[in-house]
């Protein structure tokens, strides 16, 4: 089996019979999930005015709820879309509508009036999400993570179960890179594991 999961987030949410060592649990549970704790709108409009402005759309802001905003249009078509993340943390995102006001007047403040008025939006706050994050995920990172394998075993019980998923990887971990080297290892690893322990 391969278990693409987070590692924090199978350590407190998976029951292993028989248990898991202390020293391996606890390495799990060190593990954060990079983007567990974060929070993505996505404003949708029917056309894309900022690049009629000629504006890229895409921003970094030190003000406001949101850290970084990028163009998530289609390219010659619709949806026409500005988004990003959210830059406050997790233990602060409690009340959603007045998020919501306070992005779209940023957006406005950015791009102009328009912003304020998209046809569609959509937020999503990971952090809140019992199968993306833990309560251990609430507290914001304040610099990437250099991620490995939980106390370097990339497998246990004798092959029978694989780490995979980014936060396991020894390059890119976080990143899709990181899943995909991940991914690429626990296949690798479960192809060489002898035929008697195969499930």
């Amino acid at each position: 089996m391969i278990l693409a999961l987070p590692p924090r987030l199978a350590a407190a949410t998976i029951l292993f019979t028989p248990d898991l060592s202390h020293n391996l649990t606890q390495a799990m549970l060190r593990i954060g999930t990079w983007m567990a704790g974060q929070a993505k709108f996505c404003a949708l409009y029917e056309k894309p005015y900022w690049r009629q402005a000629g504006l890229s759309g895409q921003a970094f802001s030190q003000q406001g709820p949101m850290g970084e905003i990028h163009d998530g249009s289609n390219n010659n078509q619709g949806p026409y879309g500005l988004t990003g993340f959210v830059n406050i943390p997790a233990v602060q995102r409690n009340h959603q509508q007045l998020l919501t006001e306070a992005i779209l007047s940023q957006l406005a403040v950015i791009y102009g009036k328009p912003a304020a008025q998209p046809t569609t939006f959509y937020y999503k706050d990971w952090a809140r999400e019992r199968f993306t994050a833990t309560q251990f995920d609430q507290p914001p990172m304040v610099e990437h993570p250099l991620y490995h394998p939980p106390a370097g075993q990339t497998s246990i019980w004798d092959g029978t179960i694989h780490f995979a998923g980014t936060e396991t990887a020894d390059q890119h971990g976080g990143y899709l890179e990181g899943a995909l080297i991940s991914a690429e290892r626990a296949v690798m690893n479960y192809q060489e594991t002898p035929k008697g322990h195969k499930i």
